[in-house]
């Protein structure tokens, strides 16, 4: 999958899902348009390597097959995880819902009751009957209290239920929305603060700068050290940009070694310099892994496209200028900055 698909807006990307749908005649289903939007994406790079492998094989996409690889990469985790929390959901809310008729069923007799003895209440003429009558509001009323309480305290317990599932579905919310290996902001949350910002952006005429760096090389360094090392040097790297960042703007890691930077109150020169700097700290960084005893993995460096938002600009043509001096940056050898 191109990785320039990572930088594509929400509307493209569903179009290019549905183009590789209708192309390989695949059933139309909301679990096979997750599949190949997220295909489309270019973020899972487990999933689109596995797709890419499916399609060189000449595989068919039937039912059946799709219906495993969504059960493979979309049915456990953080799905059924927000599954389970919506079923909860629903089930206190049928409970307290039911706790709630019970009580206005009791409410209701005791009413009917009480209408009916009024009528009858001028009839009694005798100390024994309307004995017997005061029994029986006492009963009912009784009655009444009890169910009330046992409402209360249901409903109570209700409300703890649901503010633990609130946090629950906080937690699964940030979930969704970061990047396990880095602890970053993911590319669908970025796509979604991007969008926001840039509209507000646009409305207070204010400064808006973009920076996307690409670690040069990095598919050798992976070679060399293997994965386990590569994936410290990617949080490492995570923690270089989150915290470079962290004051004036929103980082998010886009695909395997690529991150973004979006930088409020960032006008050109400003942009620029924070472009050299954090490539300047990247490649002065000697990387270290071992915990009693270290040894040196060298350093790596980072190619980075910087641009700012500039008049007549749309977030599509945002992004694609600050991917295009990216592009500029490895081609003039790597470890530079193109800022324009």
């Amino acid at each position: 999958m191109c990785s320039d698909a990572i930088l594509d807006t929400p509307s493209i990307l569903a179009e290019k899902a549905l183009s590789i749908m209708h192309n390989s005649h695949i059933p139309c289903t909301p679990d096979n348009y997750s599949i190949w939007y997220t295909y489309a994406e270019g973020y899972n790079t487990e999933l689109c390597d596995y797709l890419d492998e499916l399609i060189s094989n000449k595989l068919k996409f039937d039912y059946q097959t799709c219906a495993d690889i969504y059960q493979k990469f979309f049915g456990s985790g953080l799905t059924a995880a927000i599954t389970e929390a919506s079923d909860n959901l629903d089930n206190i809310i049928n409970s307290v819902n039911q706790e709630l008729g019970e009580t206005s069923k009791s409410m209701k007799n005791m009413g009917s009751w009480l209408v009916s003895t009024q009528k009858t209440l001028s009839k009694m003429d005798n100390s024994s009957s309307l004995a017997s009558l005061v029994k029986q509001l006492l009963g009912h009323v009784v009655n009444a209290m009890q169910s009330t309480s046992k409402s209360q305290k249901h409903i109570k317990q209700s409300a703890t239920k649901i503010y633990d599932l609130k946090q629950q579905l906080t937690q699964l919310t940030t979930q969704a929305n970061t990047d396990e290996l880095t602890g970053l902001a993911n590319r669908r949350s970025f796509h979604q603060e991007l969008s926001k910002t840039f509209a507000e952006t646009s409305v207070r005429g204010s400064d808006l700068s973009l920076i996307i760096l690409d670690l040069d090389n990095f598919a050798t360094f992976n070679k060399t050290y293997g994965k386990v090392v590569g994936n410290l040097v990617l949080r490492y790297i995570g923690a270089m940009v989150k915290k470079s960042s962290h004051k004036s703007g929103y980082s998010a890691r886009l695909s395997g070694d690529k991150f973004i930077i979006l930088l409020l109150e960032h006008g050109p020169q400003r942009v620029a310099v924070f472009a050299k700097q954090i490539g300047k700290a990247i490649s002065e960084q000697e990387l270290k892994v071992g915990k009693s005893i270290q040894r040196s993995v060298g350093a790596v460096t980072a190619s980075i496209g910087a641009t700012s938002i500039a008049d007549g600009d749309s977030e599509q043509t945002f992004l694609e200028r600050a991917n295009s001096h990216l592009k500029e940056a490895k081609a003039k050898g790597k470890n530079t900055v193109i800022c324009r």
